[in-house]
């Protein structure tokens, strides 16, 4: 037995189970009795109209308004009494036949139907296990109880060998059908708890599987803002005409970044670009932080390789395993020269009509991985670099998402193969144009639009006259 509450719960499901099934069992029951009507005339032609008034007008007649009463929504509380009642029916049924026939030959005949009438109720009637057993019981009392009170004859050794012969009959087929009945409830009673468990589950899941939806929801939200709140930390459009940057974070926030830096001399420009390691928040955070950096450190700005210095030690510790390339340069458009120090970045490429080369520069090891003094013990210091760019060039710089970019079809073959070609291809372009038909290029030879890294480009144009923008 469950607890209260859960039992009631079983006796709902049991019934919602069983009802199907009482009904299959009370119309097997009424065809085989009526139809065992036909054995009658053989087996008791004297006896046969009283025999037919007990099976014909009162047990089928009692057996279809129990059928009935199963689709009225009253049986759902009393269907074990109802069911209780036909069974009682049918097996007084056939005691009442045994009685009529008198004879002792034709009684074992009938003998028979009452060990039906048990596996019936203990089987498919669905009949609780304690209702059927009483019923059973009743029953195998009451043919005991008549055979002695109607018994036609002498008392003769004959007769009381039968009665107990046939009561061991009934007891163990009483016996052998509780047996059944218990593992037929005891089943049940576990498909219960099994499903109750399964529904459970089920819901805890989903309850679950709700909360997880609504955390994405607010994270999504979170990020969104996050998303735009970078977008923020990056430049529009440059200060200085010439200049055109693109962004393509693989995520809704990525770990490239960039920064324009302006100048009292309207000649000169200050160009910052990193690449974060590792992609999401994290190097969105970090971002964020080279932003405020970049800001609060403007009096190092003409000198690249003390703002990068001043940059490394702030970041170091700060970063857990990430780590930071970063390249800053100064250019001045009177004099072609950029002044640039590098951290572990990929050096800008140097673009004319026919030629293709990269800035000269020592590079130096990234941020946030040693302190700078200890990056001077290790003989990688951050130094200041100078070169002078050809006129009516560009400079391209980027991050390692743009080289490190693979083919879909060929998996093996990088971008890096093919970008002096493609650069050359546009070099005559505007910055603006250069740009956007290099990343062209680069879905083409992606052959999708979605990437395994971020991607961030910047082209200057070494063109002299550029000025600064109001």
């Amino acid at each position: 037995m469950f607890p209260d509450d859960f039992e009631e719960k079983f006796k709902d499901d049991y019934f919602q189970k069983s009802i199907g099934t009482i009904r299959a069992a009370l119309l097997v029951a009424l065809i085989l009795y009526a139809a065992f009507g036909i054995l009658d005339f053989f087996i008791s032609p004297l006896s046969l109209f009283k025999v037919w008034i007990v099976r014909y007008a009162v047990v089928c007649p009692v057996i279809m308004l129990v059928f009935a009463s199963t689709y009225l929504p009253v049986f759902k509380k009393i269907n074990q009494l109802v069911v209780c009642i036909a069974v009682l029916t049918v097996g007084f049924g056939i005691i009442s036949i045994i009685i009529l026939t008198g004879d002792s030959v034709t009684r074992v005949y009938y003998f028979a139907g009452l060990m039906l009438v048990f596996a019936w109720s203990y089987t498919l009637a669905r009949l609780r296990l304690r209702n059927a057993a009483a019923v059973c019981w009743t029953l195998v009392a009451a043919y005991s109880a008549s055979e002695l009170i109607w018994h036609h004859g002498p008392w003769a050794q004959d007769f009381i060998n039968n009665l107990i012969s046939n009561n061991f009959f009934f007891v163990s087929a009483n016996i052998l059908g509780m047996m059944a009945n218990y593992y037929i409830e005891a089943y049940s009673r576990k498909d219960f708890l099994q499903r109750l468990l399964i529904a459970t589950k089920q819901q805890k899941i989903e309850e679950e599987w709700k909360e997880l939806l609504d955390r994405n929801e607010t994270m999504t939200t979170e990020l969104n803002m996050t998303r735009i709140i970078q977008q923020q930390l990056v430049p529009r459009e440059a200060p200085v005409s010439g200049i055109y940057s693109l962004y393509r974070p693989m995520e809704a926030v990525g770990g490239d970044f960039y920064d324009f830096i302006r100048f009292r001399e309207p000649h000169k420009i200050g160009i910052f670009i990193s690449d974060v390691s590792g992609h999401g928040m994290p190097s969105a955070l970090i971002t964020a932080m080279m932003k405020v950096l970049i800001l609060e450190s403007s009096r190092l700005k003409n000198d690249p390789a003390k703002l990068l210095h001043h940059l490394n030690d702030f970041l170091n510790d700060k970063t857990g395993e990430n780590y930071i390339t970063a390249f800053y340069g100064v250019y001045d458009y009177h004099t072609r020269k950029i002044t640039y120090a590098n951290a572990g970045h990929h050096l800008p490429l140097v673009v004319s009509d026919k030629t293709v080369r990269t800035l000269k520069a020592v590079t130096a090891l990234p941020l946030a991985v040693f302190r700078s003094a200890e990056m001077t013990k290790f003989h990688h210091p951050l130094r200041n670099q100078r070169d002078v760019l050809p006129a009516n060039a560009k400079l391209l710089l980027y991050t390692d998402g743009l080289i490190e970019a693979r083919s879909i079809s060929r998996p093996k073959v990088e971008f890096s193969s093919v970008l002096d070609r493609v650069v050359l291809k546009y070099a005559k372009k505007p910055s603006r144009e250069f740009v956007q038909s290099i990343f062209a290029e680069l879905v083409k030879f992606r052959e999708c639009e979605t990437f395994k890294d971020d991607i961030c480009m910047i082209c200057l144009e070494t063109s002299p006259g550029r000025r600064q923008k109001e």
